[in-house]
């Protein structure tokens, strides 16, 4: 990766230093200092990010090509500076050019630091350790900037800018025309062009309080591509691709053989079946009314007692060390979980379904009982909550 981009920047560079209005890169200095030094810096960071304990994931990847990013741009003024000197000595137009623009690329690379470093206070863990090495990947191309570049230069000199090289070819012209005017045209109308920006930092302002958040990690797949093709055989053929459980703390004296507390996980269930997005849904009372049926001959219907719930998990309990109802309820029998299986689903809709289910636990809820969601969903969701508060709290 880090290798085709070397080579990438390599060409970019190659040609465009052929091009007469870009020749204050030069051959020469793509050769000795831009390509070496790319590779260097890439390879520095991702090699502090691994030992660091890191593995690559779709966060970290984004490091080299900014690293390398970064270091093109120092990489460039340095060698556009040093080439503008008029010295005849290499060792002194190098020490010229590095005076001249390393104040600018410390300040540069020092911001960009801080703004990337920003992200260490996320939550995320990747996106945290984008952020410092990011940090520290900047740190690394001032130093190796004002270090290795110099000694490359002075070791293979970069030739001297010809008097005909600035500023006489008509693209050289065009640009400085355009920037002249744009300065004149600037202070002329500054008032106006203030007001302009007060109005679009306003209007845009309003659009930041209207932003949403949404993610769906399939719409980043073609829609042939096999993961899709594999969710949506799962979704029609299966029990659905992301879950969604509710567990329930029994408090007290009181267990799961009361009444009250199956009716109300039962209820539960039946709602949670109810909705679009869920395709499936099970818990213990599904096991009790399927049970009390067989010996009773009533369907869809609940044990009527305690003792009849009781009986009922004794048998569940001895079928293969209980791992039929092991699903739903825990040993000491004041933990249940019901447990559903959903579509696919983006963060807005995860945030519906979750949002209607919390409220609908808290509805007809038996006292001495505590409710809390887990699964899929709900990770999904906090994670989406901790990138955006992280960004925020980055910012500030």
């Amino acid at each position: 990766y880090i290798c085709f981009l070397s080579v990438f920047v390599f060409f970019f560079f190659f040609f465009s230093s052929r091009r007469r209005h870009t020749r204050y890169i030069s051959v020469t200095g793509v050769q000795t200092c831009a390509l070496p030094i790319l590779i260097a810096v890439a390879v520095l960071t991702m090699g502090a990010y691994a030992l660091a304990g890191n593995t690559i994931n779709a966060v970290s990847t984004m490091l080299p090509p900014l690293i390398m990013l970064m270091t093109t741009s120092a990489v460039i003024h340095m060698i556009a500076h040093t080439r503008q000197q008029k010295s005849s000595l290499a060792k002194t137009a190098v020490l010229a050019g590095c005076a001249t623009v390393g104040l600018p690329i410390f300040l540069n690379c020092l911001t960009s630091g801080i703004g990337f470093g920003s992200l260490a206070v996320s939550e995320i863990i990747p996106v945290r350790n984008f952020g410092i090495f990011a940090a520290v990947g900047l740190l690394m191309v001032f130093f190796i900037s004002m270090t290795a570049v110099p000694v490359l230069l002075t070791i293979k000199p970069v030739p001297a800018l010809k008097k005909s090289e600035t500023g006489t070819t008509l693209s050289d012209k065009m640009i400085l025309w355009f920037i002249s005017h744009c300065e004149t045209l600037t202070i002329r109308h500054r008032g106006v062009i203030l007001v302009i920006c007060v109005l679009i930092f306003i209007v845009t302002g309003y659009g930041i309080s209207q932003i949403k958040v949404q993610t769906n990690m399939m719409d980043y797949f073609d829609p042939q591509t096999r993961v899709r093709m594999d969710l949506k055989n799962i979704q029609e053929h299966l029990t659905g691709a992301m879950s969604l459980d509710v567990i329930i703390e029994i408090e007290g004296n009181k267990k799961v053989t009361e009444p009250e507390i199956i009716s109300y996980v039962d209820k539960i269930t039946t709602d949670l079946k109810a909705q679009s997005v869920i395709i499936s849904a099970h818990s213990i009372s599904t096991y009790l009314k399927r049970t009390h049926e067989l010996f009773t001959g009533e369907i869809n219907s609940l044990p009527p007692t305690r003792q009849h719930n009781a009986q009922y998990l004794l048998l569940g309990s001895s079928d293969s060390n209980g791992r039929l109802i092991r699903q739903f309820i825990d040993v000491s029998q004041k933990t249940l979980r019901i447990t559903g299986r959903t579509k696919y689903v983006d963060t807005r809709q995860g945030m519906k379904v979750e949002k209607w289910l919390l409220e609908r636990l808290e509805q007809d809820k038996p006292e001495g009982i505590k409710t809390y969601l887990s699964g899929i969903i709900p990770v999904y969701i906090n994670m989406v909550h901790s990138l955006v508060d992280g960004q925020l709290r980055g910012f500030g």
